[in-house]
């Protein structure tokens, strides 16, 4: 004879689906993620690792272009020092152009030119970016990433900045002459490296940009994955109190069903 036995199959389901969902509430609370498997929601986990590739594209492609911009500033770095050395050098042949300088005042200007020439070549030499010199002229028509897609390029060049390019390796002011002479070629680099510097100006502020929209386009991105794949953890702490008074309730009226059915298997044995 079976005593209650449907109502006891129920509540032994009931009992199942519950300790499951438990388990999974207290993984879902555990790891601060809704999805902790496939089967919790089948369409959101799809969404879910389709948006993931596409926050990882963009994570991507926000470093490489950081990486444009960080290259782009060592390069402007260089140049401003270049410019800094030119501006001196121009003073001090303005300064040559003085018909009223001794033999010895010119020997002077003319060491601290030499050593200035000297600070531009080694400024060429050290400007580096992962070990590719970015001021000798082997910057050119190099593709930085300038969005989030890999097709959207921004190619650069950078002009060769070494004194031999600038024409500064064979200045001489031992005469007013020949120091308004190398005025005029100071003067030509000059406007050679200001222009370098504006056009890198630019290669910065429109990778800039451009960073800036693919780092709004990744924070929009990463909240509609996390609305999709975080786990509400108010709600779920709620779901859990919940479940576990539903599973007490139910452990119980099994365990109450148990006496019930025992208590009439004792009456039917002493009739």
């Amino acid at each position: 004879m079976r005593i209650g036995a449907p109502e006891a199959q129920g509540f032994w389901r009931n009992l199942y689906v519950q300790e499951n969902r438990i388990t999974r509430l207290i993984n879902q609370l555990a790891t601060a993620r809704r999805l902790v498997s496939s089967n919790v929601d089948v369409a959101g986990t799809t969404i879910a690792q389709r948006l993931r590739a596409r926050v990882e594209g963009y994570q991507q492609a926000l470093n490489n272009i950081y990486d444009g911009i960080g290259m782009l500033r060592t390069a402007e770095g260089g140049v401003q020092a270049i410019q800094g050395s030119l501006s001196r050098m121009r003073e001090l042949l303005v300064q040559a152009g003085n018909s009223t300088l001794t033999a010895q005042d010119r020997a002077a200007i003319q060491e601290e030119i030499n050593q200035l020439v000297q600070h531009i070549r080694e400024t060429v030499q050290n400007t580096e970016y992962n070990n590719q010199q970015l001021l000798a002229g082997g910057v050119q028509d190099m593709a930085l990433q300038a969005g989030a897609s890999p097709d959207q390029k921004l190619y650069i060049t950078i002009p060769n900045l070494t004194p031999e390019e600038l024409n500064i390796t064979e200045i001489d002011v031992s005469t007013p002459e020949n120091a308004a002479e190398a005025l005029n070629n100071v003067d030509q680099a000059i406007e050679v490296v200001s222009g370098t510097a504006s056009m890198i100006g630019g290669y910065t502020n429109r990778l800039e940009r451009a960073a800036e929209s693919v780092a709004n386009a990744l924070t929009n991105l990463t909240a509609s994955l996390s609305r999709i794949e975080d786990m509400d953890m108010a709600k779920g702490v709620v779901d859990l109190l919940r479940m576990e008074l539903l599973r007490n309730s139910t452990t119980a009226m099994l365990s109450q069903m148990n006496v019930n059915a025992s208590n009439v298997m004792q009456l039917l044995g002493n009739t």
